[in-house]
């Protein structure tokens, strides 16, 4: 194993070529990465979000934003081909396929989307994650949402499944009827994912002081939706349904459970959605800091981090801290931004233009 300057443990992983088919704007080209830090510029709508979109999807994670997968291919083409390799601890050959379904292959052998993110972490920063502080509480349950699924294999599955019985009872609330037994299933389910989604946060809260320059100090917690009972988890659901099982009924909606969680950040004291907008931006940013060297220290994998527009609202002091932070760490990191290279990058630059990707320094 390799340590980093912090003392981690960890096996080193690195994507060392991405090549796509049909994805989306992206023309049939293979990219051969080289070191850890890639700064990816060109136009808005050149194809650089797309570019990191593919190296997520490889990873085993889904799109960035709720698309149907077949928005994903090219227009008029009828499926798409994503192929990436990734070297280090291991090797690891991966091909995913798109054709309004999606299957996944590894070094030749079919596999599953929770297996890849077990060898493949990765971190993702869009520019709507800016609302991480401030924004609605949807926006912080995708983020810890990610985080959990780097970490637990079946967590995705077993959310899809809440999220299923949760539009259940919404249709047997919306027509008076009885969603006792649907409630019976969804007690224990909501629980699993209540006691997975704190594990995470609590990992979040150890690591969150890393980044102390480049923010100010933050707690956060998770706040279970509509139950505010301490102690047993399954407990404190059946008490919290028997508070509010009135109002569900009268207002036709499911008001306990982790649909409606939420991440609260708060600093010194106080609420961090009263920060001023690029103080909100350094928060969010250590927040993804610290998601990730979450997942380095319990994975023992360098995770991959994917950052859209991330100095977009730094100054240059913040930005030289965060470059430090990412040289320490020694993460692999491929950065997009549409401004141009950016001064003080300390890695490769790539230009991205038209869907064709071309290196220009580093």
């Amino acid at each position: 194993m390799k340590h980093n300057r912090s003392g981690l443990h960890r096996g080193k992983m690195l994507c060392n070529r991405i090549a796509c088919i049909n994805f989306k704007n992206l023309k049939p080209q293979a990219v051969f990465w080289e070191g850890n830090l890639n700064l990816l510029v060109g136009p808005n709508g050149a194809g650089k979000t797309n570019l990191l979109e593919a190296i997520r999807l490889s990873c085993g994670f889904g799109p960035f934003r709720k698309s149907v997968l077949g928005d994903l291919v090219s227009w008029g083409e009828e499926k798409a081909q994503i192929s990436a390799s990734f070297e280090g601890e291991e090797s690891l050959n991966v091909t995913l396929f798109l054709d309004g379904r999606s299957s996944l292959s590894r070094d030749g052998r079919r596999t599953s989307a929770s297996e890849l993110r077990c060898h493949l972490p990765c971190v993702a920063f869009m520019p709507e994650d800016l609302s991480l502080v401030g924004g609605s509480p949807a926006v912080r349950r995708r983020f810890v949402d990610n985080l959990c699924a780097a970490l637990n294999p079946l967590y995705v599955f077993r959310l899809n499944e809440h999220h299923r019985l949760v539009r259940h009872r919404s249709k047997l609330l919306a027509f008076k009827e009885d969603d006792i037994s649907a409630v019976r299933v969804q007690a224990p389910l909501a629980v699993w994912i209540w006691s997975k989604r704190q594990e995470a946060v609590c990992y979040l809260q150890e690591e969150v002081g890393w980044t102390s320059e480049l923010s100010f100090p933050f707690d956060i917690s998770l706040r279970k939706g509509g139950c505010e009972v301490e102690g047993d988890l399954l407990e404190g659901f059946w008490e919290s349904w028997e508070n509010l099982r009135g109002l569900e009924r009268k207002s036709g909606v499911p008001l306990i459970g982790p649909q409606r969680d939420d991440l609260t950040i708060n600093v010194l004291g106080r609420p961090a959605k009263y920060l001023s907008r690029g103080h909100k931006k350094r928060v969010a940013i250590s927040l993804m800091m610290a998601a990730s060297r979450a997942l380095e220290k319990r994975l023992r994998r360098s995770p991959l981090l994917l950052l859209d527009e991330v100095a977009s609202e730094l100054d240059e002091e913040g930005k030289k801290i965060l470059f430090r932070y990412l040289l320490e760490a020694k993460w692999q990191v491929f950065a997009a931004t549409a401004s141009g290279p950016i001064q003080g990058w300390p890695g490769a630059v790539w230009r991205v233009d038209d869907g064709k990707v071309a290196k220009l320094s580093g």
